[in-house]
């Protein structure tokens, strides 16, 4: 740009210090003699001429006194010389210069010499010519000059070095009147500012320009130069809040020029609203069209705003040729169709950006899309892309692309979930190079997961294995090790995932994942299985000290087995103490905690607190489990403090509360022995008869037949006890001494584990006694020897027959068996009973849960759709449910409403169910929602969600295929018939499974028959 130039003003600049000189000299003169005196006069009076700016008399006087002197070596002559030379240069006369030049030349030592130097350079900057006035300037020594003469002379030095290209000079000469109040200082703060944004200072080219922000000659070139600094030394924010009212003020030829500064500046700090209203304002001024960047800059940002009708051609117009900018516009170009629904020029755009080689990561985005697409677009369930680069490397195998290739199918296996195919993939590269050996571990990792929710927990062990033996993603070894325990853990192996879960927590990075007290818990809890108490409780007082923020329940649930583990060790102090934490905050089982307490106190014969405790667990938790434990262990305590009131009392709510309790018939026995003990014979013959008559053959009963021999003896009445004791069928006096070593034989066996020798003595017992004393446990141990050795059919008769029996301590448990062996053999019907029983009378929570779950699968099997709705909605609201029982439950609502076409609710429960889990369940939901969709004739719904099946779910062929069943449906519907015959014979060609395939050939024969 072109600088300011104020080099006009006043040249009366002779200072004092030229008058004092020259009186001196008059002075010395008037002393000679009078041929002297006139020149004198003169003299004084062309100066008086030239004082007054009347150059052209002066100028004559002195030119005329110099002829006159010549010669005479004075100094008037000398001064004379040199104002003759002065006025001719004032006066712009063409020898002015020609005349200083030689007052220089014939007085080079004169006083005056340094003015003439600097009236010579002020002469020749005024003509352009700046090596002359530098040369002349150079010369001078500026200490006497005045304030304004210096001002001028280092201005106008500096700007002559400027135009010689000597900025370093030129910057000191500006450097010493920058900022100042003379004529010059602005225009030398311009220029030295202007050298700085030259040379790149732009801080210091900043602050000087911003002193010139309000200058009146300046104030308007000034904004173009802050705008630029800013935006050159990226300060992009700053350019942005400074820039507005910069713009306003600027020149209209820079408004452009500071605009696209201010669009580029947005736009690299995100805020593409801006970005697009600053290139669309320096589109307006400008007066040409935008280049290919400027193109992208506005298209990137319309795409980043949502005007996607903008952006794309924008986008267009900055492709050109196969680089970079064309590359990355192709891209977007094929987001921004697919963002609008047009899947075919999508699919185009991202095969052209692939087609570009200039940014590998942008050309493997494109493919992946390109792949992506192609698949979706045809009804090829092996991907068009994928059969295109498999056919490359076995074209190719030595081309040095082969790697890349392989490497694609690895990430296409990846974005599918289909770790198998990544693996082979990765098998096959040859230079295997960090990525890959990153992708290996991740492959490796993730695929282990996918088998963990399968449940398939033997191979997920082996490849979490050897994922946390990689070492190139720091976060999934230590996530490996975790699960690695988590697998060996629900398979049983406790010791196993100890060592897992100890080098998970010795891991990098371990420490700080969410997962780090859950594995010191679930250690606490395989301690616990492996009855090594002392390493349980050292495992869960670490997990309290690690469980800051963490579930409630899950920090009760530790100090409940704290508890436990102390009161199994005999430690019942601090058992106490842990039992009594948990029942003081009410938290999750809380009723287990006070019932423990109680028995801790029990047994230290605190009998006080253990009554206390138990009341609290009946009065706070009415509907708990543990009620009729409680009832029962609250009459016991006051039986062993005498206080037989109240025992009787507790006794009989047991009684009546819980009818169906496994220790109402052990209540009946304790009150009819309390009646006994008070001598009220009559009340305990009433009792113990009931428990003999409800509850015959069972342990109990013998004893309470023992002690009505014992009460009849006592009222000397044996005639008495023999006549009712013909009414007891159990009751044979004396029992085969025989039979009961037996059955004791046999009992001992199994004990000690070994069934096979256990079987044998059972059923000689049971063949001879099948309503003996023993029977119960015998049917029960010989139906668990059967099911353990897998013999389920014969299991199940005796699992029934101690169903059948009056209520003892085996009843829970041969239903839950005999119910689970009728649902697995597909007896339905015969299930359900049992299952209703087990959950009237299960005492058990696990039972109770398990017993809930049954009915529900029974219900929907068996067609009773409602029933299996409300027994799902029981099960979610059950205490410890599971999130694998959670799953079944929404799944089954799901189901049942589908089936009585309830879609809202189906659709809202498959919803829930794929969120919950990634397993089977996860895709029949997935699978269930398209078919809702094709109900509702919405194909491309249908469609969508048909396909999040395919490439989500890759381990369940089974609900893969039956979405590409699906599929060839809705391309039918669709007018795709050539899509929905190669969806089906690509079934054909791939599946292995029958009855699908056979559906698939029964579609393809439909829609041949009808000339499709």
């Amino acid at each position: 740009m072109t600088p300011a130039n104020p080099h006009t003003g006043n040249m009366n600049r002779l200072n004092a210090l030229f008058i004092s000189l020259l009186l001196t000299c008059l002075s010395a003169f008037g002393q000679q003699t009078a041929i002297y005196e006139e020149p004198g006069n003169r003299f004084t009076r062309a100066l008086e001429l030239f004082d007054r700016d009347k150059f052209a008399p002066a100028h004559k006087l002195f030119t005329d006194l110099s002829a006159q002197l010549e010669g005479t070596g004075s100094q008037m002559e000398t001064n004379a010389d040199f104002y003759a030379a002065l006025c001719a240069i004032k006066l712009r006369n063409s020898d002015g210069a020609h005349l200083m030049e030689q007052f220089l030349l014939k007085h080079p030592t004169a006083s005056k010499s340094q003015l003439a130097h600097f009236y010579l350079g002020l002469h020749y900057f005024g003509e352009s010519k700046w090596k002359d006035a530098l040369q002349h300037f150079s010369m001078v020594d500026p200490s006497p000059l005045n304030p304004d003469d210096l001002s001028e002379y280092q201005y106008k030095a500096g700007y002559a070095s400027f135009m010689t290209k000597d900025n370093a000079r030129a910057s000191r000469y500006f450097h010493d009147i920058k900022n100042t109040n003379s004529d010059w200082g602005a225009a030398a703060t311009y220029y030295y500012a202007h050298i700085a944004y030259t040379e790149n200072k732009y801080e210091t080219a900043l602050t000087e320009f911003r002193h010139l922000q309000n200058n009146r000659n300046y104030g308007d070139a000034v904004p173009y130069y802050i705008v630029q600094i800013l935006y050159l030394q990226q300060k992009y924010n700053e350019l942005l809040a400074e820039a507005p009212p910069l713009l306003e003020k600027a020149e209209q030829s820079r408004k452009g020029s500071i605009a696209a500064m201010m669009a580029d500046a947005a736009y690299k700090t995100n805020d593409y609203s801006k970005a697009l209203l600053y290139i669309e304002q320096y589109q307006s001024l400008s007066k040409k069209p935008l280049s290919r960047s400027e193109n992208y800059l506005l298209a990137y940002s319309a795409y980043k705003t949502g005007d996607i009708e903008k952006a794309i051609p924008a986008f267009q117009n900055a492709v050109d040729g196969k680089d970079s900018l064309s590359q990355n516009a192709m891209y977007h170009i094929g987001d921004c169709y697919l963002k609008t629904d047009q899947k075919a020029l999508a699919q185009k755009a991202f095969y052209d950006a692939y087609k570009i080689s200039y940014d590998q990561a942008s050309k493997e985005n494109s493919l992946f899309n390109y792949a992506k697409l192609s698949y979706e677009l045809s009804s090829d369930p092996y991907n068009a892309a994928i059969i295109a680069l498999q056919e490359y490397v076995t074209t190719y195998p030595d081309s040095p692309r082969t790697d890349e290739a392989w490497q694609y199918l690895v990430n296409l296996a990846l974005v599918s979930k289909n770790y198998a195919a990544a693996l082979e993939a990765m098998d096959k590269i040859k230079f295997q190079d960090i990525k890959i050996k990153t992708a290996r571990q991740k492959v490796l990792y993730y695929s282990a997961i996918e088998l963990f929710n399968a449940r398939k927990y033997n191979e997920a062990i082996e490849r979490f294995t050897r994922a946390s033996e990689m070492n190139y993603d720091k976060s999934i070894k230590p996530m490996s090790l975790y699960w690695a325990g988590e697998a060996s853990y629900r398979m049983g192996e406790f010791r196993p995932s100890i060592g897992w879960y100890n080098r998970f927590l010795i891991s990098r990075g371990a420490y700080d994942l969410p997962e780090y007290p859950i594995a010191i818990y679930n250690s606490g809890y395989a301690w616990y299985k492996m009855k090594e108490y002392g390493e349980a409780i050292t495992s869960f007082r670490k997990f309290l000290g690690n469980s800051a923020d963490k579930d409630p329940q899950m920090i009760a649930d530790a100090q409940l087995r704290i508890g436990d583990c102390y009161y199994i060790t005999k430690q019942f102090a601090d058992a106490v103490n842990w039992y009594e934490k948990v029942s003081r905050s009410g938290s999750f089982d809380a009723d287990y905690a006070f019932f423990q307490l109680a028995m801790a106190k029990g047994v230290t014969k605190n009998f006080e607190g253990k009554t206390s405790a138990l009341k609290q667990l009946i009065r706070q938790f009415p509907k708990s489990p543990l009620v009729d434990d409680a009832q029962y262990e609250l009459a016991v305590t006051y039986m062993i403090m005498n206080e037989n009131e109240e025992a009787l009392n507790h006794f009989q709510a047991l009684i009546s509360q819980f009818p169906n309790s496994s220790f109402t018939s052990r209540a009946m026995l304790r009150r009819g022995l309390i009646f006994y003990n008070t001598s009220q014979n009559e009340q305990a013959l009433q009792q113990l008869k009931q428990v003999i008559t409800q509850y015959p053959g069972t342990p109990d009963s013998r004893e309470a037949l023992q002690t009505i021999s014992n009460i009849y003896v006592e009222m000397n009445d044996v005639p008495g006890y023999l006549s009712y004791v013909q009414t007891v069928p159990f009751a044979r006096v004396p029992m085969a001494r025989q039979d009961s070593l037996t059955y004791l034989a046999a009992e001992n066996q199994y004990m000690k584990g070994d069934c096979n020798n256990s079987l044998k003595g059972f059923s000689d017992y049971l063949q001879k006694n099948p309503q003996g004393i023993f029977s119960p446990s015998a049917y029960y141990y010989r139906g668990d020897c059967r099911y353990r050795q897998g013999e389920w059919a014969l299991a199940l008769p005796d699992f029934k027959a101690v169903a059948k029996m009056p209520r003892s301590r085996f009843t829970e448990n041969a239903l839950a068996r005999a119910s689970e062996i009728e649902y697995k053999a597909g007896n339905h019907t015969a299930a359900l009973r049992l299952f209703e029983r087990l959950n009237r009378l299960a005492d058990n929570k696990d039972n109770l849960l398990e017993s809930t779950a049954g009915m529900m699968r029974c219900y929907f099997q068996s067609g009773r759709k409602d029933s299996a709705i409300i027994a799902a909605t029981r099960l979610m609201t059950a205490d410890k449910v599971t999130t694998d029982l959670l799953v079944e439950a929404h799944l089954t609502i799901g189901k049942s409403a589908l089936a009585t076409n309830n879609l809202q609710l189906a659709e809202r429960e498959f919803n829930i169910t794929r969120k919950l889990t990634q397993t089977e369940a996860g895709a029949e939901a997935q699978y269930n929602l398209a078919y809702i969709a094709t109900l509702r004739k919405d194909w491309k719904q249908a469609e969508k969600l048909a396909f999040e099946v395919i490439n989500t779910y890759t381990l369940y062929d089974f609900w893969r295929v039956k979405s590409f069943l699906l599929l060839s449906d809705v391309y039918v519907n669709t007018d795709n018939v050539f899509q929905a015959k190669q969806t089906l014979e690509s079934i054909l060609e791939n599946y292995e499974g029958e009855d699908l395939k056979q559906e698939a050939q029964q579609r393809l024969d439909k829609l041949n028959a009808a000339g499709n």
